[in-house]
């Protein structure tokens, strides 16, 4: 009966049923029908047929009176109802890794909680081998191929690990020139995963294609490239790392690149899910991490 009350305001408000079929997307027939149907249903006349003018009855304007207002406001809550039952809210446990995101997905954080104010999202950043049900992430990104067959695993991108200097380094010890002379520089050295030192890095030559593996034993290791970054803008070392995490400093000519004809070992990075079912949550949130990996 809503319906064809909400349908009965609308001729009222019109005062022709021609243009309220027409606002209505139906035919003058169909509209002259249902009111018909309405007022069996209440068993009183609502509109008076023996006019040439539209004219409601008494029944029919207390009728109008009594309910324009209380059907106009049901109109607004079901609108509302119907675009919040679309909202997007929960709450996302995300692992990162911490140097990889820190120029390519942090930044953009905020783009997707402006877009999703409801949605709470949990960062872990974490250079560890991810686990997605014994961590209880939702999605991760990882440089390491998860173990577990429980997870959807998705290459995002392959970022190629170069050297960088400020120029106060070049200007103190000179230009590192030709790989030979590796030995005669202060590059920081590596922390592997499993805590040990790392002695030796595979090498490929971008312009010959030639690969080898060159060993270099450092005086200050680091496991975590964001750090060894500020090391190396004291002046005073060379680091290893990767384009995409040094944007500004490239851009600035605050870190010049060294040796840039080489690539000392290719790092991938995953998109890591679940098997099951994905919410449309975890769906969006999964764009958004692609979308920047793409750009």
């Amino acid at each position: 009966m809503y319906d064809t009350i909400a349908l009965f305001i609308k001729l009222v408000e019109t005062g022709n049923y021609t243009k309220a079929a027409t606002m209505l997307n139906t035919s003058q027939a169909t509209l002259s029908r249902k009111i018909q149907i309405l007022e069996q249903e209440l068993e009183v006349e609502l509109v008076r047929r023996n006019n040439r003018v539209f004219e409601l009855t008494e029944q029919g304007d207390l009728l109008y009176k009594r309910l324009v207002e209380p059907v106009k406001q049901l109109q607004v809550k079901l609108s509302d109802f119907n675009e919040n039952k679309h909202a997007v809210r929960g709450t996302l446990k995300i692992a990162l890794p911490a140097a990889l995101s820190y120029e390519l997905i942090t930044p953009k954080i905020s783009s997707f909680t402006n877009k999703y104010p409801e949605v709470k999202i949990l960062l872990d950043y974490s250079s560890n081998p991810i686990d997605l049900m014994r961590n209880d992430y939702n999605i991760a990104v990882s440089t390491i191929m998860p173990i577990s067959q429980t997870s959807k695993v998705r290459l995002l991108k392959t970022f190629n690990f170069k050297l960088y200097a400020t120029p106060q380094y070049i200007e103190r010890y000179g230009m590192l020139g030709q790989l030979d002379d590796i030995q005669q520089h202060k590059i920081i050295g590596l922390i592997g995963l499993d805590g040990n030192l790392r002695f030796s890095y595979p090498v490929k030559n971008l312009v010959t294609g030639v690969e080898t593996v060159i060993n270099h034993e450092a005086n200050i290791y680091i496991n975590n490239i964001i750090h060894g970054v500020q090391l190396a803008k004291t002046g005073h070392y060379i680091v290893g790392g990767w384009d995409e995490l040094l944007t500004q400093e490239l851009k600035s000519g605050e870190l010049l690149p060294v040796l840039p004809e080489y690539i000392f070992g290719e790092m991938p990075c995953y998109l890591v899910r679940h098997n099951r079912a994905a919410s449309n949550l975890e769906n969006l949130f999964a764009e958004f991490l692609m979308k920047c990996f793409a750009n």
